[in-house]
């Protein structure tokens, strides 16, 4: 991929995962400015949805474009941190902003290792987490509490964001303010 085909923006929002795409596409729509938008996500009609300017399916060979329907294990030892194809559209990143559910699904799975990812190219890397509906129980709970542990060791900083609070009001004004 030409490396010309993204804009020049040092300035990225990158969603991962289903919950990921939601966010950014509330996200692109109320943050003006010039930025990229990146989509990354196992689920093929949840990319074909999304406003981002670059989608990219993983692990199709996995799950055939279906998602992971929250299980993380259905992605165990796939990882965003080595070079691909993703290589040309992280370049010149220096400040992301990366949007991901943690409740156990793809965001929890590939999210870490992307900022890990973002980190060591440079970038200054701004986490926007949704957490579990407190009705999904304790195994999501822990999920998300595990996800987010190591979320932090890595990311500068990280925002989470309960479902029941984005369901309740608008998204798009909740992440604005």
């Amino acid at each position: 991929m030409n490396p010309s085909t993204h804009p020049t923006s040092s300035v990225a929002i990158l969603a991962v995962g289903g919950t990921g795409a939601a966010v950014l596409d509330n996200l692109a729509v109320a943050c003006e400015g010039e930025h990229r938008t990146l989509c990354i996500d196992t689920d093929a009609l949840a990319l074909r949805g999304t406003v981002a300017g670059k989608k990219i399916l993983v692990a199709p060979e996995r799950v055939h474009g279906m998602g992971t329907g929250g299980e993380k294990e259905l992605l165990d030892g796939l990882s965003l941190e080595e070079g691909d194809s993703l290589d040309p559209l992280l370049a010149g990143i220096q400040t992301a902003m990366v949007v991901l559910a943690v409740g156990g699904g793809t965001g929890s799975a590939l999210g870490p290792s992307l900022v890990r990812r973002l980190k060591r190219q440079g970038a200054e890397v701004v986490v926007l987490a949704v957490s579990p509906f407190g009705f999904e129980g304790p195994r999501k709970r822990e999920r998300s509490e595990r996800c987010l542990r190591e979320l932090r060791q890595v990311a500068d900083a990280v925002r989470v964001f309960s479902n029941e609070r984005l369901l309740g009001t608008s998204m798009a004004r909740d992440l604005r303010e």
